[in-house]
Formats: structure tokens, C-alpha cells, sequence
């Protein structure tokens, strides 16, 4: 099917492939957050994954389905297929305005927190996409999702299949971000000094330097309350997955963490190295 066409009610499958290729493969379901940042390194994994035979679904609205087209075009064919959703009708949550982009580049800063939160309105069309392939005999066994799309746990257990999160950045920031978002340590002078107690060398940050996405927390706000419980939802995962690499991180990835409610984090980094090596060895 065109991965290009206007995307069926609830979800349309599409890109390389049907999707239907070996239903004995495992079939992961991958839901990347739509920004450049968050979205190229997942797709670098999903490159890997479709190279060691697994059969992949990536779900994205039709405003970035172009962007996967070098992706579509590297794997091997019928490894991967595309989930097009609808993207949030801005009636539907009232946090966004008509016709605004699909993907943070094409955002005014001030809507990043409200776009993040209108994402998980893709739950319902996606679990709806996920049942009918239960029915087509190619049922999801897994969801890899980024971790700013939470959101997706719950599906994953609804299916009762695992959900991994998925980190662009590092193991450290996976440890301390999930660390605020747990605790909401509060600011009590302008410059407050926050420490991370159960994170490996319990560092210390000025609140300035904290994640710009929890100091904009707001108790009670819609928008601010949506993204924490994402958070919490990712701790529900059954594991984490980082762009990064032992050699670096070693203190976060040998044993589970605290703050991370005691899961494992399998560092895979850095990604664009290993898919470049990929592309070296098949061009070779």
C-alpha cells in the first residue's frame, strides 16, 4: 500500500511492505515521538531490529510519513510497514490549533507541551490497528516506544505484551528525569540546588539546569499533569533502552536503578555508528 495515502479510519497500514510477511517473526509495534532529536535515533534501532529479521511496525501521523522513506528504503523488504494515524483533530483536546504541525520543527516553542500531551489521543486508533492484527494472525509482541510517549504503556498492557522505553540521550538522563517526575522536588529560592540521592554519584543540579519540561510543571494544570503520568507510565515498562554505551555509562546500565523502579537499562549506542557499520557491511 502507498504510504503516502490519506490513512484509513482508524489506521492504514503502508511503506515496505504490507506488513503481513512471516507471522512467525516477532512483530514489533514502534512508536517514535515526532521530533527530529527523538525520532532518528529509534528509527537507527529499528534499522538494526529488521536486520536480525524481525518484522516491524512504525506508527506515525501523515505529516511524517515522509520522514521514513530512507528508512523504508535500507530495510529488507516486507521487514517494516507504517501505522498512519490521524493526527489529533484540535477539537478533540482543545490544546492545539487548527492546522498546526505534525512534528516539533514545524512548532512554536510554546506548543511543544501541548503537542506532547495531544499524542496520547492516538491510543484509541492504535489499539484499535493492534486488535486487527490479532485477527489478520500477526499480533503485536511487543511495543518500543520513545519516552516522551508514555502513553503507550497502557496499550502495551492491554495487549499483554512488554513495552520498552526508549531513550534518544542517555542512561543519566533516563535516571533523572524519571527521578523528578517521581519525587516533584519543588522550588524554594530562585536557584535551588536539587539532588539525586538514588542516582549513581548522587549529583547535584541548580534548578536552572533541570529539564526545561519538568521546571514548566504546573500541580493540577491539564497539560503538566498528562506529561508527569507519562513518566510514571515508563517506569511501568518492563525495561529501558538507551542511545548510549557502557563505556560511558557503565554506573547505569550494570544494575537497575532506584529511580528507574529498579529496571534494566540495555545501553544500544550510539546508533548512527551501528547503523552505518550495517550499511558498510551491506554495500560491502
Amino acid at each position: 500500500m502507498d504510504a503516502h495515502a490519506p490513512p484509513r479510519s482508524p489506521a492504514s497500514d503502508g511503506g515496505h511492505g504490507d506488513g503481513d510477511g512471516d507471522t512467525k517473526k516477532p512483530h514489533v509495534l514502534v512508536v517514535p515521538y515526532p521530533a527530529q532529536g527523538h525520532m532518528l535515533p529509534l528509527l537507527d534501532l529499528v534499522a538494526l531490529l529488521a536486520a536480525r529479521g524481525l518484522a516491524l511496525a512504525v506508527a506515525v501521523t501523515p505529516g511524517n510519513v515522509p520522514l521514513l522513506a530512507p528508512l523504508l528504503a535500507s530495510c529488507p523488504p516486507s521487514s517494516v510497514a507504517t501505522v498512519t494515524l490521524p493526527f489529533p483533530a484540535a477539537s478533540a483536546s482543545g490544546l492545539l490549533p487548527a492546522g498546526c504541525g505534525e512534528n516539533t520543527k514545524d512548532l512554536p516553542g510554546h506548543l511543544f507541551r501541548p503537542f506532547m500531551a495531544s499524542l496520547a489521543a492516538l491510543r484509541a486508533p492504535l489499539l484499535a490497528w493492534c486488535k486487527a492484527q490479532r485477527r489478520r494472525r500477526r499480533r503485536v509482541t511487543a511495543v518500543v516506544s520513545d519516552m516522551f510517549t508514555g502513553w503507550t504503556q497502557p496499550l502495551a498492557a492491554e495487549l499483554g505484551v512488554p513495552h520498552v522505553t526508549f531513550s534518544a540521550s542517555g542512561a543519566h538522563y533516563l535516571a533523572v528525569s524519571h527521578s523528578l517526575w517521581r519525587r516533584l522536588p519543588r522550588r524554594r529560592c530562585p536557584d535551588e540546588a536539587v539532588s539525586f540521592q538514588d542516582v549513581p554519584g548522587s549529583p547535584t543540579f541548580r534548578w536552572s539546569h533541570l529539564s526545561w519540561l519538568y521546571r514548566t510543571y504546573v500541580a493540577g494544570d491539564e497539560v503538566s499533569e498528562a506529561i508527569r503520568q507519562f513518566f510514571l507510565w515508563n517506569l511501568e515498562s518492563s525495561c529501558f533502552v538507551a542511545n548510549s554505551f557502557t563505556a560511558i555509562e557503565a554506573a547505569y546500565v550494570d544494575r537497575p536503578l532506584p529511580d528507574l523502579m529498579e529496571k534494566k537499562v540495555f545501553a544500544v549506542g550510539p546508533l548512527s555508528d551501528a547503523v552505518g557499520r550495517l550499511e558498510d557491511v551491506i554495500k560491502n
